[in-house]
């Protein structure tokens, strides 16, 4: 311990008193009051002017020894705070120093506590003026990164973290304020504010920035100009300043100029903003270039004054423009090298600061075109590619600004420029081969595709003509081509399309402006094709992104230049853009209510002004009538759509088509005059009153400009059906005019060659769901009447177009006026007519029988109809005695036709000279029944027309016997045909007139028919006739002819033709006897054959009916055939239908006649008959039982068995029979009169006897068992 000197009184240590006042002060026990520790904190800084050194030490001692504990250090900094607003002012500048170097390690205390004690001690230091050391300024940068740097520090107690973060930062600004409002800190800030300047990096901070810079610099400049200077350090070769030291980080003037430029226009900070931004550069005029006149600073002011003005009317793209301006005005006016050079340095420097800043960035890129513009000489390529890396290609706004940029750049070194973007091209090759650079970060091969397409627009954009023209094509246009190659598919990768139609907008437009010739012609239909697919592949589902404007708009501009389109480009071109936009959803009310923007709808507008601007290029290229029409034919197509408003815009579109031809100098007759009436005609009856409107609006144009002054008025009431010559001084003076007169017109104005054609485009543009199909087939109707023989050759295809109009048509009077317009037709050329509706294959429903009605109730139409209907017919006649070859009858259609018109015809006179034919083509037509699915009313109406022919020709009575005799039920019912026919031929052979000669052989060839119908009804009508006599004597030639082939049918495939010729057969011994005589032997043998081979009971009994007529007939019959007819006969005996019994014992009967009873080949038939035949005494018909009685007594005549005889005609006689007793008894006659077997076969009688006591046996009969049983069993 020191002693004090002369006194002796010991001297005591001041660290000790320090260490105990502080231990008091510090104290966080309740030991020591609040006012002990005030009042110990008195003392020590009492102390501190006579110890200050020591006390300083003694503080910084504790601070570092309680490091760890916030609040003593935040404490202990008090104190020092305290010392330093000492009212004395004993701290030193070199105390200062020591004490400002010994605070600076606390800056990089964590602690947000520790941070605010020291930012309040820099605040007090600042304010007493200690800061104005060269040591001072870590502690104005800490106050400045404190306010400046955001607080995203974190930690697991984020939201307390970020709470004293924000305290700190606000503390921090607030003592920066201080700083900057106390004189002696001016200097210190100045120029270190501009450091912090930097936009993207202190976005938020920005504003107080600025705000502060411009303090200090309007401070500095009214109190000391020559201090707003800043001096810049020099560089050595190294590149180290050698007049400061290194850490020196204020912005050269080209970086401050910049920095301050893009906050001029940067989206992060208010207007205001960049004002101050502006305000701060004229300021610094000096320090940016001495080579900056007042002019600059009047540039900034007129800045300014537009920044300020108007705040409706401020556009933020034209502040850019103007800022962009004012930059290359700045460059021009320093007009230094290694400015521009800097200024281009300081542009890819700053581009990494403002990476989340798309606009600033795109900013920067068109700052760095600008730059590279001015710059005399070319700079690092390194600084292209720097940019194109910093690129983020997901904000178009970037995209946009570097490919400006590049414009830019391209506008004072166009093969530059090109060069660079053909080393992208190749970069973008690589990446879409899948190629990696790795000495590169590119974008995608997408992004490239957009970016240098990009590029590519704002080079064509930028560049003086002059310089462009000559490599337009080969340097622009190839390479966009090449580029739109490397991209996705179109179908997934709509940028690229939008960027390739826009590209190709801008380049076309530039060329069309020039007026230049793209000599390359395959190259322009390759880009209009491109364009073509994209305008099909757009998409509906979002209309509101759509780019077909800018389709057809780059289309039309490629469209106007030199040479002109080939016809199939044109073709390819209208029908394309037709289909695409007419065909685009309707726009109304319903797009606005559910949302749609506004905006949609100047869409649509801009969509068909660029339609209207594709056609108007087209026509004004080759503005010929054919061009017209190939125009026209593509839009005819959307004038007949069901849609009403793809029909209005077709017709909207027609009109302009029309305006533009009438309009055009080099107007030519207009072709194809016909296929244009015949498009507008039926919009004249359109369901829209718009366009029926607008159709006669256009209709009237055509006729004035072709026909002149020969379109007057239609004036006062016409009828519809009168088609008389009127006047030629009408014309149209309303849209709701009259079918007759503009048929009138038409047919006036309209050249004869095009008539047809007028026709055939009208009928087919009628669509009763659209139009009023009535009228227009009205006005066609008047039309074809008033032409006459003129259309003769055309009826054909006119018949097809109407026939089809009528069976898809619904609306009655629409149909009603197609009968009667086919009706007319038929009245100027009859056979086409009907040979046209023979040919249809439309289904024959109500319309067509309509027709046919139509026709045949009209009796001169009836006249012509029906002999065209019987044309086969007529070539079907053979002479007699020769081969009859048979027509082909192509018969269902004719038929059809011909019932209808029978059915319709009023009087007898179509039929004078032609019934026969009539007669024998309805009777043929009969089976059609069969073989077509006639409807009930199809079957009535066959009917209703034979009965009317019948009456017609006075047959009543025959009609009314058919009818008694249920013919006409028979005759409409396909199974019994025949029977109707033979019912309807008893009733007409009353009138030998119908039954002429004519008839018959008309009818002969159809016996031996490939049809199976057509033979059956002739063969049934033969048959009938045959049993005739009357007719047999008056048609005996043609009846001959028939028995030779009603012979033949006898082996016919069908069953029902064997009867009906079977029954033919037998009535010719009626009708022909004689010639029945003659052909006897010949019948009788086909008779034995039919009933040999048929199975057919009616056949077999019908055949045994006709051998039983002709047997007696023959004088002999040979053996063999004898025996094997009874043997066909004894076999029927048993069979289970009662008539064919009857028929089969009755020809037994009459063959035993022909029997020799010396021949025993004749006695075992007839002895084995008896027993079939005393069974069938037993028989359910009586017919069959009397006929067997008969029968039997001739057998036993034959046999010569008397007893047996007797026998029967004693027992057939009393009545009721006892067939047991009877059967018993015949059985013991049998044996007891045994025959001598000389003369009858033992078997024969035995096989009978046998056949008895069989069928006795199966009845349970019972059999007596005397010996002459016994012996015939014994026999047997």
């Amino acid at each position: 311990m020191e002693k004090e000197a002369d006194t002796g009184t010991p001297l005591v240590d001041p660290i000790t008193e320090f260490s105990a006042l502080y231990s008091q002060i510090s104290s966080s026990s309740g030991e020591f009051s609040n006012v002990k520790r005030e009042a110990a904190l008195v003392q020590l800084l009492d102390k501190a002017p006579e110890h200050l050194e020591k006390l300083l030490a003694f503080l910084f001692q504790k601070i570092e020894e309680e490091e760890g504990n916030e609040a003593i250090v935040s404490g202990t900094i008090g104190i020092l705070e305290l010392l330093v607003k000492s009212e004395e002012n004993f701290v030193t500048p070199y105390i200062m120093v020591d004490f400002q170097q010994a605070l600076c390690p606390l800056l990089q205390n964590p602690s947000y506590l520790v941070k605010e004690t020291v930012t309040k001690l820099i605040s007090t230091m600042g304010k007493y003026g200690h800061l104005t050391l060269e040591c001072s300024t870590v502690f104005v940068r800490f106050l400045l990164d404190h306010s400046v740097l955001p607080c995203d520090r974190p930690s697991p107690d984020g939201k307390k973290i970020e709470d004293q973060g924000i305290k700190l930062k606000d503390l921090c600004r607030k003592s920066l304020s201080e700083c900057i409002v106390n004189s002696s800190m001016t200097k210190v800030l100045w120029p270190l504010l501009l450091e912090y300047i930097i936009p993207g990096q202190y976005v938020a901070s920005i504003p107080l920035l600025l705000k502060c810079v411009l303090l200090v610099v309007t401070k500095l400049l009214r109190e000391e100009p020559t201090s707003l200077s800043i001096v810049y350090p020099e560089y050595n070769n190294q590149g180290i300043p050698t007049t400061y030291p290194a850490n020196q980080r204020i912005p050269r003037p080209p970086t401050l100029f910049l920095r301050f430029l893009v906050l001029a226009t940067s989206a992060s900070v208010l207007n205001q903003e960049h004002a101050k931004a502006l305000r701060i550069m004229a300021l610094l005029r000096p320090s940016i270039s001495k080579q900056l006149g007042k002019s600059w600073v009047s540039r900034i002011i007129q800045l300014l004054n537009y920044l300020e003005g108007d705040k409706k009317n401020f556009s933020k793209k034209i502040w850019d423009e103007k800022l962009l301006l004012f930059l290359e005005f700045t460059l021009r006016g320093i007009a230094m090298q290694n400015w521009t050079a800097s200024f281009l340095e300081a542009v890819t420097l700053q581009l990494p600061f403002s990476h989340q800043q798309p606009h600033d960035k795109s900013f920067l890129y068109r700052s760095w075109g600008i730059a590279q513009k001015i710059s005399e000489e070319p700079q690092s390529e390194e600084q292209l590619w720097t940019c194109l890396e910093s690129i983020n290609c997901q904000e178009a706004v970037e995209r946009e600004g570097f490919a400006c940029g590049v414009g830019f750049w391209a506008s004072a070194d166009l093969h530059g420029v090109l060069c660079e973007l053909k080393r992208m091209t190749i970069l973008t090759n690589k990446l879409h081969n899948g190629q990696e650079l790795y000495y590169l970060k590119l974008p995608s091969c997408t992004e490239m595709v957009q970016l240098l397409m990009l590029c590519y627009q704002y080079v064509t954009l930028l560049t003086p003509n002059e310089e462009l023209l000559p490599v337009m094509e080969s340097a622009v246009i190839e390479e966009i081509v090449e580029c739109y190659g490397y991209g996705p598919s179109m179908d997934s990768n709509p940028e690229i399309q939008r960027e390739f139609v826009r590209s190709l907008l801008i380049t076309g437009k530039f060329m069309a402006r020039e007026k230049v010739t793209f000599s390359n012609v395959q190259l322009r239909e390759g880009l209009m094709k491109y364009l073509l697919d994209i305008l099909m592949e757009e998409s509906n589902e979002d209309l509101s992104s759509q780019i077909l404007p800018d389709v057809m708009i780059a289309l039309s501009y490629l469209g106007e230049l030199d040479p002109p389109l080939t016809e199939e480009m044109n073709n390819l071109l209208i029908s394309s853009c037709f289909r695409r936009i007419i065909s685009l959803p309707l726009f109304g009310h319903d797009f606005l209510k559910s949302g749609i923007p506004n905006p949609l709808k100047s869409l649509y507008q801009k969509t068909f002004e660029s339609l209207d601007n594709v056609i108007l290029t087209v026509l004004e290229k080759q503005p010929t009538p054919e061009n017209m029409f190939g125009i026209f034919q593509h839009l005819s197509e959307w004038l007949t759509s069901k849609r009403a408003y793809e029909r209005i815009r077709a017709m909207k579109l027609s009109q302009l088509l029309f305006s533009f031809y009438n309009s055009s100098e080099e107007k030519k007759f207009l072709p194809h005059l016909g296929f244009f009436f015949g498009i507008l005609v039926p919009r004249c009856f359109d369901q829209v009153t718009a366009i029926h409107k607008w159709a006669t609006g256009t209709l009237l144009s055509i006729l004035q400009e072709n026909q002149g002054h020969r379109v007057g008025y239609l004036e006062g009431k016409a009828d519809e059906s009168e088609l008389k010559p009127r006047a030629s001084h009408w014309t149209l003076n309303t849209p709701h005019f009259r079918p007759s007169d503009l048929a009138w017109l038409i047919c006036e104005q309209l050249p004869s060659m095009e008539l047809m054609p007028f026709l055939l485009t009208a009928l087919d543009g009628v669509d009763e769901d659209v139009t009023l199909s009535g009228s227009i087939v009205a006005l066609l109707r008047g039309v074809m009447h008033i032409t006459g023989t003129r259309l003769k050759d055309e009826i054909p295809l006119l018949l097809t177009l109407l026939v089809e109009k009528l069976n898809s048509f619904k609306d009655e009077v629409a149909k009603r006026e197609i009968r009667t317009t086919i009706q007319d037709l038929a009245k100027t050329s009859p056979k086409t007519v009907v040979t046209r509706l023979l040919k249809s294959s439309l289904p024959y429903d109500r319309d067509v029988r309509e027709i046919w009605n139509l026709l045949g109730s009209n009796t001169s139409l009836a006249c012509e109809t029906l002999p065209i209907l019987l044309q086969p017919t007529h070539k079907a006649k053979a002479r007699r005695g020769s081969k009859i070859d048979e027509e082909e009858f192509s018969f269902p259609a004719k038929a059809q036709a011909l019932w209808e018109v029978a059915a319709a015809l009023q009087c007898r006179e179509p039929l004078e000279g032609i019934e026969n034919e009539v007669f024998i083509t309805y009777l043929l037509s009969l089976p059609l029944n069969n073989t077509l699915q006639l409807s009930e009313s199809q079957i009535q109406t066959m009917e209703d027309g034979l009965k009317n022919l019948l009456e017609l020709r006075g047959f009543h009575e025959a009609v009314v016997q058919t009818e008694e005799a249920g013919g006409w039920k028979l005759l409409t019912n396909s199974q019994l045909l025949h029977m109707g026919v033979m019912v309807l031929v008893r009733a007409l052979t009353k009138f030998p007139i119908i039954l002429n000669r004519n008839v018959l052989d008309g009818l002969l060839p159809f016996l031996k028919s490939p049809k199976e119908g057509c033979r059956m009804v002739c063969t049934a009508l033969f048959s009938e006739l045959l049993g005739d006599l009357k007719l047999g004597k008056l048609e005996k030639p043609s009846l001959k002819e028939a028995l030779k082939l009603i012979i033949k049918n006898t082996t016919d495939i069908n069953p029902t033709i064997r009867l009906l010729a079977v029954k033919g057969l037998g009535n010719s011994l009626m009708g022909l006897p004689e010639k029945a005589l003659k052909y006897k032997k010949t019948i009788f043998k086909v008779l034995i054959d039919t009933l040999c081979w048929a199975w057919d009971p009616k056949i077999i009994e019908e055949t045994l009916v006709v051998l039983g007529k002709f047997l007696p007939l023959l004088e002999t019959l040979k053996q063999p055939t004898a025996v094997q007819l009874a043997l066909h006969v004894r076999a029927l005996f048993t069979d289970e239908k009662s008539s064919l019994r009857v028929a089969a014992v009755r020809l037994f009967g009459l063959l035993i006649s022909y029997f020799d009873k010396k021949k025993p080949v004749y006695l075992i038939q007839v002895g084995r008959s008896l027993g079939s035949l005393l069974i069938l005494l037993q028989d359910s018909d009586p017919l069959v039982v009397k006929t067997c009685k008969a029968v039997l007594l001739r057998c036993c005549s034959f046999l010569g068995q008397t007893p047996l005889k007797n026998l029967l005609e004693n027992i057939l006689s009393e009545g009721e029979i006892n067939f047991p007793q009877l059967y018993d008894d015949i059985c013991k006659l049998l044996i007891e009169n045994y025959p001598d077997p000389a003369t009858v076969p033992s078997e024969a009688i035995a096989a009978s006897t046998a056949e008895i006591l069989s069928y006795m046996k199966d009845q349970n009969m019972k059999m007596s068992r005397s010996e002459s049983t016994k012996e015939l069993f014994k026999l047997l």
